[in-house]
């Protein structure tokens, strides 16, 4: 009983302490560097990820980070290192395209 007990104390302490903090996404704004917003979105779910980077035509860098976290997926595009653009897309909205569906029946009558 006292392991129960014990177990069930410390677990909320560790809840409590902000084990499972979730990303500071208020604070991002426009402007700020990678490495700023890089230390917002320390997150107790996951972490924050590079989906893609490219060179644009005028030589500078495109980079988006993503960070999902419970039912939001954070999109972060950079232009060299400096926050150009942000957005949330809620993961529970999007709808898979529908399966194509073969017929296999005969056109021709008897």
């Amino acid at each position: 009983m006292k392991k129960i007990v014990t177990f069930f104390l410390l677990s909320c302490l560790l809840v409590g302490c902000g084990l499972y903090q979730t990303a500071q996404v208020d604070k991002i704004s426009l402007g700020m560097n990678k490495q700023e917003v890089l230390s917002y979105l320390k997150s107790g779910y996951g972490k924050a990820r590079t989906a893609s980077a490219r060179k644009l035509d005028d030589g500078s860098l495109e980079e988006s980070i993503e960070l999902t976290e419970n039912y939001d997926k954070y999109t972060f595009i950079f232009i060299d290192g400096i926050l150009s653009e942000w957005y949330t897309v809620d993961i529970r909205t999007y709808i898979p395209p529908a399966p194509i569906i073969q017929s296999t029946t005969s056109s021709e009558t008897k």
